[in-house]
């Protein structure tokens, strides 16, 4: 490296030389630059590109190399940013989707409260939102993780409230207050799981009643409200308690708690 130095020192006191008149050593513009001078100069430039051409290509080459990865680096940078909005608005698609769908599962489970109330007599097994069950399951996979948590436990859990309840449409009308009681429960916790995922689909600041994936009691106090209010025949013996012990035994089945 210290001759290469060396040699870049002398090729610019070459190139000096060559405008320099040599009897006072003023420098004379380039229109006074004889052909020797530029004979000399580029024969001494013609010898270092020679002696020290492996040296320069070597150089080039890692300049060049090191534009390449720049480039891709940018390139990268470029496709993770269009990947990343890419992502967000696919989460912006999937939460607007989810209050409609949040909506028409609330509508069921309203609708369900009307059948157990009725005993079956005169009102049909509600039909199952299943659009709606489809939008939540397809929001799954965009939108943030606990959340997308809670979504999954709701699909599931309606999945089995829902075969509960058609095994029940199955069975004869005969008044059974416990059975229906046990169901009633059951659709009160289908409604504190669509309920706790409302503010999030809305875009609003999340409570903490609203966090993890075990209901909390305000929760549940409060679907119970909701239900009771809609139909008084919903209050059965002890249907707190009742509601609490099916919540406990779903956790349980599902492995959010131990026992």
């Amino acid at each position: 490296m210290i001759d290469f130095l060396i040699s870049i020192w002398g090729w610019l006191e070459t190139l000096v030389s060559a405008i320099r008149d040599p009897s006072n050593g003023t420098y004379n513009p380039p229109g006074f630059v004889t052909y020797d001078h530029v004979t000399r100069a580029w024969l001494w430039l013609y010898s270092f590109l020679k002696d020290w051409q492996t040296l320069i290509g070597a150089m080039i080459a890692l300049v060049a190399a090191r534009w390449t990865i720049n480039q891709m680096r940018s390139q990268e940078a470029e496709e993770k940013q269009r990947h990343k909005e890419a992502l967000r608005r696919k989460l912006l698609s999937e939460r607007a989707k989810m209050p409609d769908a949040l909506s028409a599962v609330t509508a069921y489970c309203r609708q369900c409260a009307t059948f157990l109330v009725s005993r079956g007599a005169s009102i049909p097994l509600p039909n199952a939102p299943e659009q709606a069950i489809f939008a939540l399951q397809q929001a799954i996979e965009h939108i943030d993780a606990e959340q997308a948590e809670q979504t999954y436990h709701l699909t599931s859990y309606f999945q089995v409230q829902r075969a509960r309840l058609e095994h029940y449409n199955m069975k004869t009308y005969e008044d059974k207050p416990l059975y229906r009681a046990v169901r009633a429960a059951e659709l009160v916790r289908l409604t504190a799981l669509t309920n706790r995922l409302f503010d999030y689909a809305r875009n609003r600041k999340l409570s903490t009643a609203n966090q993890g994936l075990v209901l909390q009691p305000y929760s549940l106090n409060r679907s119970i409200q909701e239900l009771t209010d809609l139909h008084d025949e919903m209050i059965f013996p002890e249907f707190t308690q009742k509601v609490l012990d099916v919540d406990r035994a779903e956790n349980l089945r599902e492995g959010l708690i131990s026992e």
